[in-house]
């Protein structure tokens, strides 16, 4: 399995900062490949399983992506959202374009305590 960053389009929102485990030599996938993304909880609100989404990895490869399933790691503040390949991965000239309508970027907040 390789580990790389990416982001994630749902409509005109993007998940930046993905990091996704690929296999390549998955059997379960008419594109031949499956993996799992880390996700921040609140970023869950935004993915629905059986759904398709594009996702764009940092070594400008993308393809057509569904979520399999969600579930949490234990130990981890993270969630893993298993997915399947819907499209070979491809390379892609628009990878590291960047969307700037209705981004999203969604990080853990910091707790502050009073002053």
């Amino acid at each position: 399995m390789g580990e790389i960053r990416g982001r994630l389009l749902i409509g005109g929102m993007v998940l930046r900062n993905l990091e996704a485990s690929l296999d390549h030599g998955a059997h379960d996938s008419e594109s031949g490949w499956t993996g799992s993304l880390l996700i921040d909880p609140p970023q869950q609100e935004s993915l629905q399983v059986g759904r398709p989404y594009r996702l764009e990895l940092d070594d400008e490869r993308a393809g057509q992506i569904e979520v399999t399933q969600i579930e949490c790691i234990p130990g981890q503040r993270q969630l893993r959202a298993h997915i399947r390949g819907c499209s070979p991965l491809k390379w892609s000239p628009y990878a590291h374009e960047h969307h700037h309508d209705s981004v999203i970027s969604l990080t853990p907040a910091a707790i502050l305590g009073d002053a």
